[in-house]
């Protein structure tokens, strides 16, 4: 029954805890155990649970009833105290308050009745019965009875008795103790209401009162009581009998309170765990010390596809993938049986082989004596995650040639080199086969070619290439008409696929609708020399290139309509003010003396007035930030009036790519083209701007360059300290990488074994003394030092200036050397701190939560190597011990006698070890003498060698 392996399975894993229980419960039973040891009686409650576990997995008592038949394998040569049947009752009262199965709770009381009852056959004895009350008086009877006062007050658990008004007629030490009287008798004939709390007197007295009316009694009923011994309020398991005088009226009540805080405590701690294990969204399983899985919760059944039954009593390996060697896997378990954590991403298969990566943590399970009784394994289904980063990381990249491509067509406005610049970097940016524009003749209801990437698109524009908007199976009119991206991956496939004799590697094709407001401009068509290669995401990044496109598009359509309204500007001024009013850019004409003589809509309202408020001022005038507008050289800013002087005197066209202004108090950055006005002698008399906000393109081309700074410095660093077993020597290259993301002048890396009082730091300057760096490390103790404390606490530091508030002994070589704002984090290895990192620089408050969320990136490619060094180091005093026996062995081998064999022994070895003497014991026996003439001398003097 599964309900049973569980429970046995719980009892198993919870052996420290229970065991534990058991020898309180024992001790507080009898005095017998309470003088035992603790180590005894601990020993004892371990054997009755690994016999309850057996007796819950073979379901019967078996086991448990062949523990009692001797009590030798109990208790192991140790006098046991004659008192078996309270062993049965401590072993219940530890077990019943983690039953949380009726099926298991009815297995666990069958077994221990059947326990009571081999052990009362066994050792039989007369039962004590009380003998008849004949109560005139209740309180006569009961003080009859000193016997009984005798027995009940050598108990530990409350015993009481009362009369039918709930007066204490009776009470033994346990009871005078918890009411805080000074002996059992100041009890007698009082009532809960003259020692407990009013609101807990009227509980019990209610109580009471309701068992007497009713004529029943209650066992195992668990309440709270407040003990005056202890001045706590504590829970115990009640249970009140009613017992008649000689006429069979019920004169009063017996009652039994044992303390069971500790037990509900426990059992609610192991509830508690137990559903934190059962509802965790990570997959956990428990195996054995020999590997079968005892134990899988929900979550594993989801992420695996086995259920509990099929996973239950098989190995780990019913995951195993394929893709792991056997070597991994031997390491894996060499360090799980060396009680280390394992931990890192692995790739598993699921029941219905789909293969799933995980991050996995495997830990032992300890007992109380520091050995392995199973293990716990914890994984995390990752797949998807790594799935999405890697989709991230290409529509990061996407995204950055559609800034780019962006940012280059908004600088130019002539509309044929536009759309031809646009073509050729849209094949060379994304990699695709060929790219070409149509533009839409609204006239003719034609979409004629108008440019198209590299020499094969200049020849398919001069061959004149049109497609009727109404061409029903064309991909380039489907997508005019239908103003959505159409998508073939296979044209071979497609009815309505035309060949093209210069493309003849075409196999995928999308074409995207090219739309500015609602009006269709034309169609941006790309191909690729792949069977499906476009996917859902292309097709959303090649929309939002279509619709920089069409933005480009409108603005140098709409420059081009300005400059031809300029040139007859006192004919067509109503026209103008329409046009340059419609535009969201900005349109602006000054004069010499940068007045403005005339402004649009749109930057009239960017200054929050009105155009004709506009008019007539200078920049300065209508609130512009004077650095802006006549620059500022400590800032590095060059003003715009500058530029314009520059155009007004040159008579030259200007197009500025980026400039920084200031709009509704906020910094921006344009972009302008700036046009000479000359009168008709040819002066010029002042000049034309036109201005896009290119703020959010500016933001999302610095973010995506120091995203992808961080990434490639990550890799870097990544790559490094992969490829070097000996991680102190890459730090300086470290160190380099991470000047390109942090303010670094001094970077340290600590290393640290788990539960060692020392750590190593390595040192390395970059704008600080090369003699910093020590490849060796040094030494230090854990303790008050930055580094210790960060791993000790496992927490990062971040310090704004080291030297206001000297912490640290590292703290005054530091400030001698200027160093000012201090970075630390710990590096973590699963649960395990193996090291910090540790970065240093003179500029006070250098360091932020961005560049601590930045370091931790580095961090976690650092901690695992950290752990490969260990690893290696370790392999490499093995591979150098073996080495050194070889050698040993080879020269005692080339020995001729025993005299000289003895010499070659002592002198290698004492070079070897520098020792000041060498001691070699030959051995008199007859066997050792037997094996030297048989020529295995050498061979024992090896083997003592190796041992």
């Amino acid at each position: 029954m599964v309900a049973l392996k569980e429970f046995a399975n719980f009892i198993t894993l919870n052996t420290v805890n229970l065991a534990a229980t058991f020898a309180r419960l024992l001790a507080e039973s009898r005095a017998e155990f309470a003088t035992l040891p603790q180590s005894t009686r601990t020993a004892l409650g371990r054997k009755l649970l690994k016999a309850a576990a057996e007796a819950c997995q073979q379901q019967t008592s078996e086991p448990l009833l062949k523990l009692f038949a001797d009590p030798t394998p109990r208790w192991a040569g140790t006098s046991a105290p004659a008192h078996p049947l309270t062993e049965v009752e401590c072993l219940g009262q530890t077990l019943s308050p983690i039953v949380t199965n009726l099926e298991a709770g009815k297995f666990l009381w069958q077994t221990l009745f059947e326990l009571r009852a081999a052990v009362l056959e066994k050792q039989p004895a007369p039962p004590f019965v009380l003998p008849p009350l004949n109560v005139s008086s209740a309180a006569e009877a009961v003080g009859d009875h000193s016997l009984l006062q005798l027995l009940i007050d050598n108990l530990p658990d409350h015993i009481y008795i009362k009369d039918a008004n709930s007066r204490f007629l009776l009470a033994n030490h346990a009871v005078q103790r918890h009411l805080g009287a000074s002996t059992p008798q100041e009890v007698i004939g009082k009532t809960d209401f003259d020692f407990s709390p009013p609101e807990l007197a009227e509980q019990y007295y209610a109580e009471e009162q309701a068992l007497f009316k009713a004529g029943q009694s209650f066992v195992g009923h668990e309440q709270p009581i407040y003990d005056h011994e202890t001045d706590t309020t504590r829970w115990v398991s009640s249970t009140k009998v009613l017992f008649k005088d000689a006429e069979g009226n019920i004169a009063g009540l017996v009652g039994l309170n044992r303390d069971i805080t500790e037990l509900r405590q426990t059992r609610q701690d192991l509830t508690k765990f137990k559903l934190g294990i059962d509802n965790s969204t990570d997959a956990i399983f428990l195996t054995d010390v020999d590997g079968k899985i005892i134990y899988v919760n929900a979550a594993f059944e989801k992420v695996y596809g086995f259920t509990r039954a099929e996973a239950l009593g098989k190995t780990p390996r019913i995951l195993k993938s394929g893709l792991i060697s056997q070597e991994r896997y031997a390491e894996f378990w060499a360090a799980l049986l060396n009680k280390q954590v394992v931990a890192g991403e692995i790739i598993n298969k699921t029941k219905d082989g789909r293969l799933v990566t995980v991050e996995v943590s495997n830990n032992p399970i300890l007992d109380e004596s520091d050995s392995i009784i199973g293990f716990l394994a914890m994984h995390r289904d990752v797949t998807e995650r790594k799935q999405v980063d890697a989709s991230l990381a290409k529509r990061a990249a996407e995204l950055e040639t559609v800034a780019q491509v962006s940012v280059a067509a908004s600088t130019i406005l002539d509309t044929r080199k536009l759309i031809q610049e646009v073509a050729d970097l849209t094949k060379e940016r994304f990699g695709l086969y060929h790219a070409h524009i149509y533009l839409l003749n609204p006239e003719t209801e034609i979409l004629e070619l108008a440019a198209g990437a590299g020499e094969i698109g200049r020849q398919m524009l001069n061959q004149g290439w049109q497609i009727p908007l109404n061409k029903e199976l064309s991909l380039v009119a489907r997508a005019a008409r239908a103003r959505e991206a159409v998508v073939v991956n296979n044209v071979l496939e497609n009815a309505g696929y035309f060949p093209n004799p210069l493309l003849p590697d075409t196999r995928s094709e999308m074409a995207v609708p090219i739309i500015a407001g609602d009006t269709l401009v034309g169609v941006l068509d790309v191909q690729a020399n792949k069977v499906d290669y476009f996917t859902d995401d292309d097709r959303r990044v090649q929309l939002a290139l279509a619709a920089q496109v069409a933005v480009a598009l409108r603005n140098a359509r709409l420059y081009e309509q300005i400059q031809a309204a300029l040139a007859d500007v006192q004919q067509s001024q109503h026209l103008l003010r329409n046009v340059i009013d419609a535009t969201p850019d900005w349109i602006l004409v000054t004069d010499r003396q940068h007045r403005y003589r005339l402004v649009n809509s749109s930057y009239a309202a960017s200054l929050k007035m009105k155009p004709e408020d506009v008019v007539g001022k200078t920049a300065l005038e209508v609130g512009l930030p004077e650095e802006i507008v006549k620059g500022d050289p400590v800032q590095g800013i060059r003003g715009f009036w500058v530029d314009d002087d520059e155009v007004m005197a040159g008579g030259q066209t200007r197009v500025v790519d980026r400039e920084p202004s200031v709009v509704d108090g906020k910094p921006v950055y344009l972009s302008s083209v700036k046009v000479p006005l000359k009168n008709e002698q040819g002066e010029v008399w002042g000049l034309l701007g036109y201005v896009r906000d290119i703020t959010e393109h500016e933001q999302l081309l610095a973010d995506t360059k120091q995203r992808a700074q961080e990434s490639m410095v990550t890799k870097n660093i990544a790559a490094a300290i992969n490829a070097d077993t000996r991680l102190a020597a890459t730090l300086p290259f470290v160190a380099d990488q991470l000047q390109e993301l942090l303010p670094t002048d001094i970077l340290c890396l600590a290393e640290y074994t788990p539960q060692s009082t020392e750590l190593t730091l390595y040192t390395v300057g970059v704008n600080a003394p090369p003699e910093l760096f020590d490849p060796q490390g040094v030494r230090l103790p854990l303790d008050n030092n930055c580094a210790g404390w960060v791993i000790s606490h496992n927490e990062a530091w971040i310090e704004d200036d080291l030297r206001e508030a000297k912490r640290f002994v590292e703290d005054d070589p530091l400030a001698a050397l200027q160093m000012a704002a201090r970075l630390v984090i710990p590096l973590q290895m699963g649960p395990e701190v193996v090291g910090a990192l540790y970065l240093v620089n003179a500029q006070p408050g250098a360091y932020t939560e961005e560049n601590l969320a930045i370091l931790w990136q580095i961090a976690d490619q650092m901690a695992p190597a950290i752990e490969r060094v260990h690893l290696f180091e370790q392999v490499q005093r093995r591979a150098h011990r073996e080495q050194t026996i070889r050698e040993i062995t080879e020269k005692m081998r080339a020995a001729t006698s025993m005299e000289q064999l003895v010499k070659i022994t002592a002198t290698e070895i004492g070079q070897r070890f520098s020792a000041a003497y060498t001691l070699v014991d030959l051995g008199t026996n007859s066997a050792a003498k037997n094996q030297a003439k048989n020529g295995n001398s050498q061979t024992e003097q090896v083997a003592e060698l190796e041992n």
